[in-house]
This record gives structure tokens, C-alpha cells and sequence, in this order.
């Protein structure tokens, strides 16, 4: 089980260009700050093309919502994947392997999302 604690390590293990941006979040909020690091990174690699930096950001964010206790899932789901979403919602990008990969990660949260936002 990931601790709300322990999820600044496990994104600095897992994606290390983080790892400087998350040495400076504060205690204070951290869970939602560090969230918030990997959500706007990941949206950055999506503009970029990077794909395959991309699969690994999802492959962490999955890890965290799967492993992690009921507030970093919700972190997950209310910051990661609201954001994450958004952007694949306004792209035109031709290639949908991006947003292939994230339904096969998050699809069950994202349609919870969609549903919540249009009753």
C-alpha cells in the first residue's frame, strides 16, 4: 500500500525528471502538489509527441491509484485523471495510441468523470 507520504518517491523513482521538481513540494499538500507535477509533465510529453515518456507517466499514475490508499487514489482520479482527460478530450492529434493507452489504464475513473460532469 502507497502512502500518501511516499507517493513524492515513487514518482521521482519512476519518472526521474521529476525528481528535482519534487524535492521542492513542501510538506503541506504534498500528495496534491506532486499529483499536480506528474499531471502538467505528462500533459507537456502528450503535446511533445513523446509517447513513449507518456506510457510511462500512465504506468505510474495507474500504479498509484491501484496500490495506493483511498486518498491517493482519489488524488489520482480528481487531479491526474480530470486533467490528463481534458487535454485528450481538445487534441487533434491523428494518432490515438495516447489515447488508447489511457482508457486502457483509466477508462472505468474517466467515464465516472464524464458522467459526474454531465448528469
Amino acid at each position: 500500500m502507497i502512502r500518501e507520504s511516499e507517493v513524492k518517491y515513487v514518482i521521482s523513482n519512476e519518472i526521474p525528471a521529476l525528481a528535482i521538481n519534487l524535492a521542492l513540494v513542501d510538506q503541506r499538500n504534498d500528495l496534491y502538489k506532486c499529483i499536480q507535477c506528474l499531471s502538467d509533465h505528462t500533459k507537456e510529453l502528450i503535446r511533445e509527441h513523446r509517447d513513449l515518456e507518456v506510457k510511462q507517466c500512465f504506468q505510474t499514475a495507474y500504479e498509484l491509484m491501484n496500490e495506493g490508499t483511498s486518498l491517493v487514489k482519489l488524488a489520482v482520479v480528481g487531479i491526474f485523471i480530470n486533467s490528463v482527460s481534458r487535454l485528450l478530450e481538445c487534441s487533434f492529434r491523428p494518432d490515438q495510441t495516447v489515447r488508447t493507452e489511457f482508457l486502457r489504464n483509466f477508462g472505468k475513473e474517466y467515464h465516472q468523470l464524464i458522467y459526474a460532469r454531465n448528469p
